[in-house]
């Protein structure tokens, strides 16, 4: 499995979340009726849920409303719609496939339900990820040489390119957007031209920073929280993965899961509290939530069927969504939030 394709399965398997230190936590699991796959993408701080699902027939997006209400919805003429992120306002923005020209396409759909499809206009195919309350996207488009690259994409529909620092300039290598905060911070990571890994953070004036715990060989930035705090995981130079935080005055910490082989740090609400993931040596997965004082606690969504817990996002308030695995093998999707 290569780095890249491991640090996509783990943001994107299957989901769980878990305990406050001083209360139980309490599970919210949610499916879209037929789905043998719900797989939550983003949520806002309103407890808006924005991700995609499949059936056996059909596949699409879907937006869970604050009140419990999922609402599925199709890019006209699509093969595959998924949606990526969701912001403050309601405002969701994905990608959808078309069969008569194999291509994948831009969308944003305002809360009203109304979708507004785009392309980059120098890309091939693009991919929208996140959106800022601004209305500003941040996304990934394939240029006709096979090279990736990031976009900003402004309200006014103006297109911003960027390349991180050590994107290489060959095929399939370049750089790639992960996550966003309030203040308009980018992290995510780049392909040199050897082939190796390294994280970035963008910051909202422009200016950009590699992203390299001590001790790296390769490194993927997934995420960066309101407090600048940005994290992910590393492969050291004896090829074993560890999760990282980068906090905001430039310092590193390394984190390893108790009895894991592979640990991803996920996230965090910028008040102290973040997530993450992990897998031991048969590829079972657990979610973790890291405090503050270093404390890990592990822990599976109650009626997952066994090592497929995974978290996915955590929102300001600090509630987690995720996926899950059922006993009748269907991907779930759940919110795990403190004990009330």
């Amino acid at each position: 499995m290569t780095f890249r394709t491991l640090t996509i399965a783990l943001l994107l398997g299957s989901a769980a979340a878990l305990a406050h230190a001083q209360a139980k936590a309490v599970y919210t699991t949610f499916a879209v009726a037929k789905a043998t796959s719900t797989q939550p993408s983003a949520v806002n701080a309103k407890g808006e849920i924005a991700g995609f699902w499949a059936s056996d027939a059909d596949a699409g997006a879907f937006v869970r409303h604050a009140d419990g209400k999922l609402e599925t919805f199709l890019v006209e003429n699509s093969a595959s719609t998924q949606a990526f992120g969701i912001n403050d306002k309601g405002q969701v923005v994905g990608a959808y496939g078309t069969d008569h020209d194999d291509k994948w396409h831009g969308f944003l759909r305002a809360r009203d339900g109304t979708l507004t499809t785009f392309d980059e206009p120098d890309g091939t195919q693009t991919f929208a990820i996140c959106i800022d309350d601004k209305g500003t996207i941040y996304g990934q488009f394939t240029t006709p040489d096979n090279v990736n690259r990031v976009f900003l994409r402004a309200a006014d529909g103006t297109y911003t390119a960027y390349d991180a620092p050590n994107a290489g300039k060959g095929k399939l290598q370049g750089s790639w957007p992960m996550a966003i905060n309030r203040a308009g911070d980018l992290a995510g990571y780049d392909d040199d031209q050897n082939g190796l890994r390294h994280g970035y953070l963008r910051k909202a004036d422009g200016t950009s920073l590699e992203v390299a715990p001590p001790g790296a060989a390769q490194t993927a930035a997934v995420s960066v929280d309101d407090a600048g705090n940005v994290t992910g995981d590393y492969l050291d130079a004896a090829g074993d993965y560890h999760g990282f935080i980068r906090w905001a005055d430039g310092t590193y910490t390394t984190v390893d899961a108790p009895g894991m082989s592979i640990t991803l740090v996920g996230g965090g609400n910028g008040k102290g509290k973040m997530w993450g993931l992990a897998l031991d040596d048969a590829g079972n997965r657990r979610g973790f939530i890291l405090r503050k004082n270093g404390a890990i606690k592990m822990f599976d969504e109650p009626d997952d069927s066994g090592g497929r817990t995974n978290p996915v996002m955590m929102n300001r308030k600090g509630a987690l969504v995720g996926t899950y695995e059922d006993t009748l093998g269907k991907t779930r999707g759940f919110i795990r939030e403190a004990g009330r």
